[in-house]
């Protein structure tokens, strides 16, 4: 029968999930009475994350590693600037947002632009972001007659070094007309 290890020190590192394998500690826990134990990660982008116990009681209880698990974090995406919600036929939309949390690759991050209607849409475009995470995107209507409700969002791509899980940016909504 084993006997929970109490009070044990525990160190848990992290490295994002992108293919470099860069653990640092993150945090720290201890086990309880029971050898149980909890922690909490700080905000980050999608990681694998481990757990190592140094081992204890004068080299009677070696220490060990933890299988690895990966954490998934969405992408946030944040607009900061959108159009009006009312906007005549024939009018230019300009939009501007960021990726926030780091980790953009230098050529910048793709991200698809979404244009729907009710339940339905349609991808316009894809843009690429600035290395700092900036991007802006404008949309022009072309002329109409009738007022129409649209929707604009921005999703992030999956790519293999930006180690966050697709995200998208909340849903804009334009009448036109």
């Amino acid at each position: 029968m084993a006997c929970p290890l109490a009070g044990e020190p525990l160190t848990i590192y992290a490295a994002p999930d992108n293919g470099q394998g860069q653990f640092v500690p993150v945090t720290y826990s201890r086990t309880d009475s029971n050898g149980v134990w909890t922690a909490t990660l700080p905000p980050g982008p999608s990681r694998i994350v481990e757990v190592a116990y140094e081992g204890g009681g004068g080299g009677a209880v070696l220490g060990s590693v933890s299988g690895q698990i990966k954490l998934q974090v969405a992408a946030p995406v944040r607009l900061i600037r959108t159009p009006r919600q009312h906007v005549p036929w024939g009018s230019k939309l300009r939009f501007i947002g960021y990726l926030p949390g780091g980790y953009v690759p230098l050529r910048g991050k793709h991200l698809r632009v979404r244009l729907g209607i009710g339940s339905a849409h349609t991808t316009v475009a894809t843009i690429a972001t600035q290395p700092d995470g900036l991007f802006s995107f404008s949309f022009h209507f072309g002329p109409g007659n009738v007022v129409r409700r649209y929707w604009f969002q921005f999703l992030t791509l999956p790519e293999g070094d930006h180690p966050f899980t697709p995200g998208a940016s909340r849903k804009v909504y334009v009448t036109v007309g």
